[in-house]
């Protein structure tokens, strides 16, 4: 079986991400890519030791980062807090 990638590149909606491990197995977004169409975004903790969380997290940083940017509209993020809140009993 192959080594899995240290520094995986992953595209967003919006904007590519560089998504590692660090050492304590927290996964990390990086969107300082150097390209001309894409504004340094950062480095950004996914808050999680699993994957596929940190995938879906990556998913709210782009959008978060999208819409700070000005390359979304704010009722998208919005759209997307009242889909992930849970049901109040």
């Amino acid at each position: 079986m192959p080594k899995k990638l240290k520094n995986e590149k992953c595209a967003g909606r919006y904007f590519t991400w560089r998504v590692y491990r660090r050492p304590n197995g927290v996964y990390y977004a990086d969107g300082r890519i150097t390209n001309s169409r894409q504004p340094d975004l950062g480095r950004h903790s996914l808050g999680t030791d699993d994957y596929d969380e940190a995938m879906r997290s990556l998913g709210k940083l782009d959008l978060a980062m999208a819409v700070k940017h000005g390359r979304a509209d704010r009722s998208a993020l919005t759209k997307m807090q009242a889909k992930s809140l849970p049901l109040a009993d």
